[in-house]
């Protein structure tokens, strides 16, 4: 799960990116970008492994990029790992074209090895590289960036949404979406695209929310939607009538309802309020505000660990995670485990992992956009920043 935000209007774009994937940060924390065109710099890249503060003090704020049309992005790596090259924005080999993503294309392999043939170089490790890099095949062929995208679209494979900006276009940003989720929104000074309506309600209460096949064109005076057919289309626009601090609220009444269920006080309070695993450690000490907690002898650092109240150095301690609150991959690192029951729900898929001969519970939402997992198959558990606690 990644987050992506896009904008096109008379103000500058940088600081509005950098807001809107503040605002979806818990869509990934592996790495950030932003690309922003102008008239005088171009198209301009930044990009960074890390959480969004060090991208964002990379250009002091957004100050450092000039230009009313850009993108931005916020990862959780699925192919490459979180590295400063594999991180989103992705630009074509020659440089006209960025790309944000969110979503897995399955057929990424073939065609990397089809441009590859025809002389394309790729820097990444990562499926997105791939569409920009056909993107630009594309729009080689016919010179009309529309169309290149709607080329490309009918090519690849999986699950996407896509905002897109080229060089040769100051006013045109252009969304794709197929099994991901993507808004339009419509404001006074511009248009936006976005993975979560949370990004944009500080700059419009309308929007629009984008169906599977369709392809948007948004510029600073309006936007036009096309369906899986290419031809141009009306959609309904919703009116979101609530306040950005409801949304932060995550669903709960009252923001102590949502401290409880995210900073429990104790084992009692954790399962309480939801489901919880607790996994016992020994407490190494801290490294800055991080928690150094070991487990099966790997040690782990726990950025946010909470309170910590009567957890001393060499004793034994728990980490308490939600079952949402872990990403699981078959990479390598973190907590290793071996899946002992799929259930699938629909909205969500729920794993039983054995840790050891502990079971540990792990919730996957959306299952359409993320791997499957089946009973037998070694899998890594990884932590997600900033949801664990460590108890006594």
């Amino acid at each position: 799960m990644c987050g992506i935000i896009g904008f096109v209007g008379n103000e500058p774009a940088a600081p509005i990116l950098l807001d809107g994937l503040e605002r979806m940060e818990y869509r990934g924390y592996d790495s950030a970008g932003v690309a922003v065109r102008s008239e005088t710099a171009g198209l301009q890249v930044r990009k960074t492994k890390g959480r969004l503060q060090v991208l964002s003090d990379l250009i002091h704020g957004g100050a450092d990029l000039e230009g009313n049309l850009g993108i931005g992005h916020t990862r959780w790596a699925t192919h490459g790992e979180p590295n400063d090259i594999n991180a989103h924005p992705h630009v074509s080999e020659n440089g006209r074209i960025a790309l944000v993503h969110n979503g897995i294309i399955e057929n990424y392999l073939e065609i990397k090895e089809h441009l590859m043939r025809q002389g394309v170089h790729f820097t990444s490790d990562t499926d997105t590289e791939v569409v920009a890099q056909l993107l630009e095949f594309h729009y080689n062929e016919c010179h009309n960036m529309l169309e290149a995208v709607g080329r490309c679209l009918r090519r690849i494979e999986g699950s996407y949404a896509f905002g897109i900006i080229c060089a040769d276009y100051p006013n045109a940003l252009i969304a794709a979406r197929k099994d991901s989720p993507l808004i339009i929104g419509y404001g006074q000074n511009g248009n936006f695209i976005a993975s979560d309506v949370t990004a944009l309600v500080k700059y419009t209460r309308d929007v629009v929310y984008m169906d599977d096949g369709e392809v948007a064109v948004l510029g600073r005076d309006g936007v036009q939607v096309y369906n899986a057919m290419e031809l141009p289309i009306e959609k309904e626009h919703h009116h979101i009538d609530w306040e950005i601090s409801a949304a932060e609220k995550g669903g709960y009444e009252h923001f102590m309802m949502k401290e409880i269920y995210e900073q429990p006080a104790s084992r009692f309070v954790a399962n309480f309020i939801g489901k919880a695993n607790f996994i016992d450690g020994i407490f190494k000490g801290r490294d800055g505000e991080a928690a150094l907690v070991e487990i099966g002898g790997k040690t782990f650092s726990i950025p946010a660990p909470g309170k910590m109240e009567g957890v001393e150095v060499g004793g034994a301690c728990c980490l308490t995670v939600r079952p949402e609150s872990f990403l699981l991959t078959k990479d390598a690192g973190a907590l290793p485990g071996t899946v002992s029951r799929a259930t699938y729900y629909g909205a969500k898929i729920e794993y039983e992992v054995m840790l050891d001969e502990q079971p540990i519970i792990v919730e996957v939402y959306n299952p359409q956009l993320t791997e499957r997992f089946s009973v037998g198959d070694t899998v890594t558990m990884s932590l997600i920043e900033g949801c664990v606690r460590v108890l006594k």
